[in-house]
């Protein structure tokens, strides 16, 4: 994701066609797993003591990212997971989600739980669901990333607390 951004100053590209020649790896790699292997992706902006390399401005990259692995996929992808900034429950970052095109079967999870709680998870929750429907939450970067275990209690505690049962299952259907 950081190549992908391109604004990290210190990160130079190798490649003559960024994405296509990013793509055409991932294809590579998708072809060599196995079918009756899940396949997931998380969409990482990378981890140095717990902080992105860099924050995305928005969600503008990883769905371009998202929609190119969908568009190169030869085999179906389980799901994908996107981070969310623990600052951004703003209309402005979870807007170009409305452009996603993810496969049918395929599920998105959004990084929206953060140590900050039940409330602001949902502020997160309610924006990211003016524009994209159906995604499940996750932690930002993995529930484990430089956590203690006080910390990953207090997670799943948010979890618990924002989280409902999808609507096809609560309806009967």
């Amino acid at each position: 994701m950081v190549l992908w951004d391109g604004r990290l100053t210190y990160m130079r590209n190798p490649f003559a066609d960024l994405p296509g020649d990013i793509m055409h790896r991932m294809k590579r790699l998708m072809a060599a797993i196995p079918d009756d292997v899940e396949l997931g992706f998380h969409l990482c902006y990378g981890d140095w003591d717990a902080k992105h390399f860099i924050e995305p401005l928005d969600t503008t990259k990883l769905v371009e990212v998202a929609n190119a692995l969908t568009g190169a996929a030869t085999r179906k992808i389980t799901y994908v997971h996107m981070p969310v900034p623990i600052n951004r429950a703003d209309d402005a970052y979870f807007k170009p989600l409305s452009k996603l095109r993810l496969s049918p079967g395929t599920e998105l999870y959004l990084g929206v739980v953060h140590g900050d709680g039940i409330a602001a998870t949902k502020k997160r929750i309610a924006t990211a669901s003016k524009y994209v429907s159906d995604f499940g939450i996750a932690t930002e970067c993995g529930i484990a990333r430089c956590r203690t275990p006080e910390v990953v209690r207090s997670l799943l505690e948010f979890y618990a607390g924002a989280s409902q049962e999808p609507m096809r299952a609560r309806s009967g259907v």
